[in-house]
């Protein structure tokens, strides 16, 4: 039963700790490294937990290799100037905890997330600058303030 508990607080902590650095992303476009550390290290709880329980070590070892090679193609994306430090390092950290069973839901979701977000932020920067242009005095808000 404690047992129970205790993975599910882990599960909450980990959903809180996501909902936290997408927010703050989205208002300041930094992923504080405490915040990943912090999700990073609930896995390493939520790892022992389950090998405590029955989970094969295995099964463990590969979805850290998981998060290792999320982590990898993130460097490479980065070095392309395509994504940012903070999306790499939570990309692995949230790699960890969804393993190689739940690897492509991630990578989509993520994918279409990310994606939609960009062009809104486009769209939003273009029209900012259009509004500049030709109408001086009119200001749109910032991406934070729109998506809020």
């Amino acid at each position: 039963m404690f047992v129970i508990l205790l993975n599910q607080i882990l599960i909450v902590a980990f959903a809180g700790c996501v909902l936290w650095a997408a927010v703050g992303d989205m208002r300041r476009f930094t992923i504080p490294n405490r915040l990943v550390g912090a999700i990073a290290t609930l896995w390493v709880g939520y790892a022992i937990l389950g090998v405590a329980t029955g989970v094969s070590f295995s099964h463990v070892a590969l979805a850290a290799g998981f998060g290792v090679g999320a982590f990898a193609l993130g460097v490479v994306l980065f070095m392309g100037r395509l994504i940012g430090g903070g999306d790499v390092k939570l990309f692995a950290a949230v790699a960890l905890w969804a393993g190689p069973q739940l690897a492509m839901p991630l990578a989509m979701t993520t994918l279409i997330c990310g994606g939609a977000l960009a062009l809104a932020y486009l769209a939003l920067r273009t029209a900012r600058n259009m509004a500049a242009v030709t109408v001086p005095g009119v200001a749109v808000p910032s991406f934070g303030a729109a998506l809020l």
